[in-house]
Formats: C-alpha cells, structure tokens, sequence
C-alpha cells in the first residue's frame, strides 16, 4: 500500500473501493478491481485514525490525531470541510443515512454534531 503505515481503511458502500488513511494523514482510494490508486489527497497533519464513506458514496469524512475531521466530496461536486473544535484527537465518527449530520468522537470525552451542509458545530455532549 505504500511507504507510510495505514491507520484507517474503509469500503465504499458500492463495494468497488477502498479508502486508506495513513500516519502522515493521507487519503487514497482504489479501485478494488484493479487495485490502483484512483484518488489521493492530504486530508490531515498527522494520523487518521478513522474513515467512514456516506450511505449514498458522495462523501468520504476522516478523523484524525490533529484534531480534526474532514468531510471530502467524492461524487456530485460540493466543498471540502474541515470540522475544527475538539481539544484532543479524533476516534470515531460517522454519519446519518440522509448524510446531512456527522457525529466525532475524542479522547476528551466529547462528542460534537454538525452538519454536513455548514460544517457547523451543532451540539457537544459531555
């Protein structure tokens, strides 16, 4: 999969990709078929630690030990987010079916809601 160690893996709902994140915080996606690299991208600073593709396949969002998430558009056009606010790293995340909220997890014991749309903060649960 390449010099870097990854971290994080992810299938697309399709079951045609898979997406890697890696310890110095990139993303790439391959086709399962081939197994070539269809697209990559520096999505962090450092460790993804999580990746989670939308239901419908038009979003792939990542966690990461820099703190923040990242909501990159695959399909459909739409802008990149990046989802700032935790105080320490990211570990889990995921989406709602209609893909219009994200929900991240931290070691600091919180959990944040945004929405997809924005990248708005929502809610944070302590």
């Amino acid at each position: 999969v390449g010099p870097i160690p990854v971290m994080a893996v992810a299938f697309s709902p399709d079951g045609q990709h898979l997406a890697t994140g890696d310890r110095a915080g990139g993303v790439a996606i391959r086709s399962l078929a081939t197994g070539a690299v269809v697209r990559k991208y520096p999505a962090h600073h450092s460790e993804i630690t999580t990746l989670v593709f939308s239901a419908d396949g038009q979003w792939l969002l990542s966690g990461s030990t820099d703190r923040t998430a990242y909501a990159q558009p695959i399909r459909g056009g739409g802008k990149a987010l990046r989802l700032t606010g935790h105080a320490n790293e990211i570990h889990s995340l995921a989406l709602t079916a209609d893909a219009r909220r994200i929900v991240t997890s931290s070691w600091g014991r919180t959990v944040k809601i945004w929405d997809l749309a924005t990248g708005l903060e929502l809610q944070t649960l302590r």
